[in-house]
């Protein structure tokens, strides 16, 4: 009735009532939160024209190819030239419809499908919260479900792999590797048809993300032993073997369902189970299979005798500070052990043996390389959350009731230690969030411009296997390899051959040989190209070794290699113009002022320094105004260019040697680094090619070029 008022008592209701709901209800807040911090610092720059490079340009590839054809395609003809076959193993395709089906509606909004993919990796990241609270709620309890939602949404090392910009698989694997332990935990402790089917929908989702998803099956099956010894060894189950065992047949039988369920649904959707299987202990005992996983620096072997890698292995909560970072490891332990205990104490022998399980896990998926230490903090970080949230029930239950001035400051101590290892995760999350974003590169911009632009459609691109996915995705060309791993059984000639011979191509000599090697990958190419970019100068070793079986890291003299020697500092004369640039020579030098020195004036004198002597570098090679130069100084010359330099070198205490060094180095365009040549590579491909542009090449033509990339038309 018009005019009528609402009595007061019934706002008090209303609010009374929202803040009962609150006080019950109060995680699901905390969760929003974290989920929206978890975002935020995903999306700190974001750029919705750029995507990280590498892994996400293959990503994006095949989503647009969904966007535009609304199915993937049966056969890539860009990568590994002639191409290889798309099966549901070598392209696992959930990411890529649900991208597209997203984009789908987003596109009436004002989206393109760039801006999408880059949105999306943000959000994707962002969600991995969710299954992360539900897992350590599993294992202990709401408050252990927040924390390891805290932790894992923003621990460095699991956000350097999961951030905005980065369209990458990382993102959707934690959440399925997080979502499908909590549905296997789920249905082997309740034992009912919803948590079975709740458990196979979520392996088979994975199987559609992952490859190896059997990763996680594994975790189970070693769970299930450990379950064993511990309910043995408690004798909870009686003092004969056998409760022990019924109880362990039932968490048996609860996976055995589970498996079934995936490979029922793997021959239906014609998954190749086996292949899987295959792949998973392939990486778990010898990745070096494919030789190129040799030369990825985060698949070398890890060293836990190093306090840093377990630094890493735990999030890389890293504050800087020593003893606060210390102090942080050791918390974490403590919350670990904590898990352990209580989980044991409390008879909760499932939860005991998965913690015991994902920490086991998690060491030796460490040694396996940096690259999965984002698993490693997965497992790792869940333990601590469970540990924290069993320590806080406990502390807090003993707490009630109890005038004990002792144990309610336990309770407070613990939960004050809690939130500071949450606390100081998220803030260092939300800083190294500042520097995560896509990557730019003007230079190497203008070459995938070039490719697609300026060279035939059905062109074939070779270089080093690193900027394959670019060159397909970027430059939309044919590769001749790339960063989507092919066995011989997939592809013409195999990983291993195809980077063994683009080795060879860089350590060639004589052009016609190089030549003969690209000739068995052109196919129907009409023409081919080649790229010699300043990456390559530092991984040389890699082509080197792959190339030729040369091993410089052996240190035998016979595969010496590149010097990269970045400047350090410059000095200016008195009318502003540069006089002197000073570069650094990479460590161990063993001594004092051991240094390079380029004396800026006509031509760029270099110097090599070492203690109070120098002498001259032979010949240097630099860029001027006309071009490509080389200026050799003779040991004739020394007499009289000694004492044209003397007065600056002398006001740096320096004493010209009468001699030359025999080695010819290479000065940047901008002299922003120089490059210390070897005898034995003067006449390589790549000498040619990247540092001499081509001087002397015949059959490779040089059409595009800048300080980064140089592209050269190959003529058969």
């Amino acid at each position: 009735m018009e005019g009528t008022e609402v009595p007061v008592s019934n706002y008090l209701k209303v609010a009374y009532r929202l803040a009962d709901l609150a006080k019950q209800h109060w995680w699901i807040l905390a969760l929003l939160f974290i989920i929206c911090f978890s975002y935020s610092i995903r999306a700190a720059n974001l750029d919705p024209n750029k995507l990280l490079s590498f892994d996400p340009v293959f990503e994006y590839r095949y989503t647009k190819y969904v966007a535009d054809y609304g199915e993937l395609p049966k056969w890539d003809e860009l990568t590994y030239t002639p191409g290889r076959e798309i099966t549901i193993n070598s392209a696992p395709p959930i990411m890529f419809y649900l991208s597209a089906l997203i984009y789908w509606i987003l596109k009436n909004f004002g989206f393109t499908l760039l801006s999408t993919a880059s949105l999306l990796s943000a959000l994707y990241g962002a969600a991995i919260v969710i299954p992360a609270f539900f897992l350590g709620r599993e294992l202990s309890n709401k408050y252990g479900g927040l924390i390891s939602a805290a932790l894992i949404g923003s621990a460095p090392q699991i956000l350097i792999r999961t951030f905005g910009g980065s369209y990458d698989t990382d993102q959707l694997v934690v959440f399925f590797i997080l979502l499908t332990l909590f549905s296997v935990i789920y249905a082997m402790k309740r034992k009912t048809i919803f948590s079975y089917c709740f458990a196979a929908a979520s392996f088979v989702g994975f199987m559609l993300m992952w490859t190896t998803f059997f990763y996680v099956i594994f975790i189970a099956a070693i769970a299930i032993p450990v379950f064993f010894i511990i309910s043995l060894i408690s004798g909870v189950f009686g003092k004969s073997i056998q409760g022990s065992v019924k109880e362990t047949t039932m968490l048996i039988v609860s996976i055995l369902v589970i498996i079934a369920s995936i490979l029922i649904f793997g021959i239906i959707s014609k998954v190749d189970i086996i292949g899987a299987f295959v792949s998973l202990l392939g990486w778990a005992q010898k990745p070096e299979a494919l030789i190129v996983n040799i030369s990825i620096a985060e698949l070398q072997n890890v060293n836990l005798m190093e306090i840093g890698n377990w630094l890493v292995a735990f999030g890389r909560v890293v504050t800087g500070d020593g003893i606060i970072d210390i102090t942080i490891f050791i918390l974490m332990l403590i919350f670990i052990a904590g898990s352990f205990v209580m989980s044991i104490k409390r008879k909760e022998f499932v939860n005991s043996a998965f913690l015991i399980t994902l920490v086991s896990v998690g060491i030796y998926t460490t040694t396996r390389g940096a690259r999965f230490t984002e698993f490693s903090s997965i497992f790792i970080l869940i333990t601590v959350a469970a540990g924290t949230g069993y320590l806080i029930d406990y502390f807090w239950s003993r707490q009630k009731g109890s005038e004990n001035a002792g144990r309610t400051l336990m309770a407070v101590l613990c939960s004050g230690l809690v939130l500071f290892l949450a606390a100081t995760t998220m803030f260092i999350g939300l800083q190294l969030s500042i520097g995560l974003g896509p990557d730019h590169s003007g230079n190497w911009d203008a070459a995938w411009k070039f490719l697609k632009e300026k060279t035939p459609e059905n062109a074939l691109v070779g270089t080093w296997w690193d900027p394959g996915h670019m060159i397909t995705g970027l430059g939309e060309r044919r590769v001749i390899a790339d960063g989507a791993h092919c066995g011989n059984e997939s592809c013409l000639y195999g990983i291993n051959q195809r980077i063994s011979d683009l080795g060879k191509v860089f350590l060639e000599t004589d052009e016609n040989k190089a030549i003969d090697i690209l000739k068995k990958y052109k196919g129907t190419s009409d023409t081919a190209y080649w790229i010699a970019s300043d990456d390559l100068i530092q991984k040389f070793q890699w082509l080197q070794y792959f190339g030729t079986g040369c091993d410089g890291r052996t240190g035998d003299p016979k595969c010496e290699m590149y010097m990269y020697v970045p400047q350090t500092s410059a000095k200016y004369t008195a009318d502003g113009k540069m006089g002197m640039r000073i570069y650094d020579l990479p460590e161990p030098s063993g001594t004092p002022n051991k240094e390079i020195i380029v004396l800026h004036g006509s031509v760029p004198l270099v110097l090599y320094r070492e203690g109070n002597n120098a002498v001259f570098f032979s010949h240097v090679i630099y860029r001027n105004d006309t071009g490509l130069t080389d200026f050799s100084i003779k040991d004739e010359e020394l007499k009289n260019l000694i004492p044209v330099v003397s007065p600056i070198t002398s006001q740096l205490g320096i004493n010209i040697v009468n001699q030359t060094i025999p080695r010819a180095i290479w000065a940047e365009d901008n002299y922003g680094y120089l490059v210390m040549i070897p005898d034995i590579l003067e006449d390589s491909m790549f000498t040619r090619m990247f540092f001499l542009d081509g001087f002397g090449l015949e059959k490779f033509k040089l059409v595009f070029r800048n300080s980064q990339v140089k592209i050269y038309e190959v003529k058969f």
